[in-house]
């Protein structure tokens, strides 16, 4: 005869545990704690028509994060910023850095507060509001990318990143020698976040440049940082349908429009 009590007794601990699980979904869910933003890096760069110093921020690694309270049932797209909390950065190569405040629920952390990034290890993100939240995330190597040298006026630019499986992109154009950005998506909001972070659920192939970002003959600064995505095992005590941390390392290229002959003839006269 089969033991029939211990069968029992374990599906009773598997459904017990099923519960459980449920439970601590549902849970994470429901939590209104949000926590929203990315850990870029920068691969060196230099090139003889670009004046690195006026790349801007797109130019230098940082990390910065939204907090929020959701609220559930109501507008959760914008959530209610969350103030006066205490943030920090802990990854082997960084020790623990703290974030500064810059209003409205956003906070940063850069370069100039002794942050690096590396490839290939795990950035968690701690955020203090009374109660302790965190969210980790794995740094990626900077996207392989080719642009070519030239480049007709008020066209369109394809940049292909098939196969590299990113989740997202960052991108900024800048002109030179004025070192204007033209053209950039990097988030400004919340929602702005969550589209970059949940926009898809595929991969990354293309990232599309509008026209209207080579408006003028120019040379132009690519700023390119493929993105991957946190997963929700990877945070602790907040909403995992809305929280997310986005990680990348930046890559440069140049393009001359309509070309670099005419650019720099141009700037000679």
């Amino acid at each position: 005869m089969k033991p029939i009590i211990p069968i029992l007794i374990l599906s009773a601990v598997t459904a017990c545990d099923a519960v459980d699980k449920l439970r601590e979904d549902f849970e994470d869910i429901t939590n209104q704690f949000v926590l929203s933003g990315f850990v870029i890096g920068a691969e060196d760069f230099e090139h003889e028509l670009i004046d690195m110093d006026l790349a801007g921020e797109m130019s230098i690694a940082r990390s910065q994060v939204f907090l929020a309270e959701a609220q559930i049932g109501g507008n959760e797209m914008e959530p209610a910023p969350v103030t006066r909390a205490s943030v920090s950065l802990q990854s082997t190569s960084n020790g623990d850095l703290a974030f500064t405040e810059d209003g409205d629920g956003f906070y940063s952390v850069g370069t100039l507060d002794g942050f690096s990034y590396s490839p290939n290890e795990t950035v968690t993100i701690s955020a203090d509001n009374g109660e302790l939240h965190t969210i980790a995330v794995d740094t990626p190597a900077a996207a392989s990318f080719d642009v070519a040298d030239n480049h007709s006026l008020n066209t369109e630019m394809v940049i292909d990143l098939s196969g590299q499986g990113f989740d997202a992109y960052l991108i900024a154009v800048t002109a030179f020698p004025s070192g204007e950005v033209v053209y950039s998506n990097e988030p400004s909001s919340f929602a702005d976040i969550y589209s970059l972070a949940y926009g898809s659920d595929t991969e990354v192939t293309d990232v599309i440049i509008p026209a209207e970002a080579f408006a003028e003959e120019s040379v132009y600064l690519i700023s390119l940082s493929a993105l991957m995505n946190t997963e929700g095992d990877s945070m602790t005590n907040m909403n995992t349908a809305l929280s997310s941390m986005l990680a990348g390392q930046i890559a440069f290229d140049v393009v001359c429009v309509p070309d670099c002959a005419t650019v720099v003839q141009g700037s000679q006269q």
